[in-house]
């Protein structure tokens, strides 16, 4: 039989971009806000309150064409899923711009040699690809994929 199949997102799960999104957010912002308490209070759309501090589009961020040459993958992100990749075959699924696909596929390469395939989709069509496992931040996105899932299932 041959190894599970596990569907690994990329952004806060494997590298944190949310601390160099607020970075560059303090750095490009006309106001001194704290988002902190943003954070803490579930507020997961960080780009809607940016944009009330910004006089640029928040997404500039995302758009940076080497956005992730100077990541690097989360405390224990490398170990853990290598161990992992001994016993499922591990496929990251993320959304991405087009600007920084580059930039996403070589810091995967460097750090995660041991992967199947890295996919790049849109937010709300990871349910597309089937998995065994998946391991995602976004609840909305669980959701989703249960959704359609069970739709699935229903069809069957």
């Amino acid at each position: 039989m041959g190894k599970l199949i596990m569907n690994v997102d990329v952004d806060l799960v494997v590298v944190d971009t949310l601390s160099t999104w607020l970075q560059w957010f303090k750095e490009n912002s006309r106001d001194n806000i704290d988002f902190q308490m943003s954070w803490h209070n579930g507020s997961y759309h960080l780009s809607q309150t940016m944009r009330e501090h910004m006089d640029i589009d928040p997404e500039d961020f995302w758009r940076q064409d080497k956005l992730y040459d100077n990541a690097y993958p989360m405390d224990g992100a490398v170990d853990v899923l290598k161990r992992l990749s001994e016993r499922y075959e591990i496929r990251f699924i993320s959304h991405s711009m087009v600007e920084h696909r580059y930039s996403k596929n070589n810091f995967l390469a460097r750090f995660f040699e041991f992967h199947e395939g890295v996919y790049h989709v849109e937010a709300d069509d990871k349910w597309e690809f089937a998995a065994d496992v998946w391991v995602e931040d976004r609840v909305s996105t669980l959701d989703a994929l249960r959704t359609a899932l069970y739709s699935r299932w229903l069809m069957i």
